[in-house]
């Protein structure tokens, strides 16, 4: 991350991006935190991650304007991190970190693709709280097929 702001100081103009570079490390953080510790639950029916993995997709399709994070919904739905990972691994097949990032490239993608507002690449992707562009940049590829450039272009052959 220190690298990254090195390079680019001009990334801490934007709002979204400093929190997400703060969601980083506080994710990173409690990483190390979990896993020095033996968290101890009652294991949850296949039941009950379905409603919790469905109350977290509906809370972040009310919540598109803005990127969430993984400490940020456990809160909410007062859960422990582990719990959330177990329900997404085994209601859906990933993580909430993965199905977090499809959900923020999507809105990048929705952002570039918009004909009414036209913003650069770069803002697009601080805005949905991506602070590290060339892995922005290779995340979207995986998941698009193509680089966010070609989106734009193709965007404004379409709308133009």
């Amino acid at each position: 991350m220190l690298d990254e702001v090195g390079r680019r100081p001009e990334i801490l103009q934007s709002v979204k991006a400093c929190q997400a570079i703060q969601s980083s490390l506080l994710e990173a953080v409690t990483e190390i935190c979990a896993s020095s510790q033996q968290a101890r639950e009652t294991p949850r029916s296949e039941v009950q991650y379905a409603q919790l993995v469905h109350k977290v997709r509906q809370f972040l399709m009310d919540n598109t304007d803005r990127a969430i994070s993984v400490p940020e919904l456990c809160t909410a739905f007062q859960v422990s991190r582990r719990t959330l990972q177990y329900a997404f691994d085994r209601v859906i097949g990933m993580g909430p970190n993965a199905y977090l990032k499809i959900l923020r490239l999507n809105g990048v993608r929705r952002d570039l693709m918009r004909r009414d507002r036209r913003i650069p690449i770069q803002q697009a992707a601080s805005d949905w709280g991506f602070w590290h562009l060339s892995q922005f940049a290779k995340d979207y590829r995986t998941l698009f097929n193509e680089l966010p450039s070609a989106t734009v272009k193709r965007a404004e052959r379409f709308f133009c």
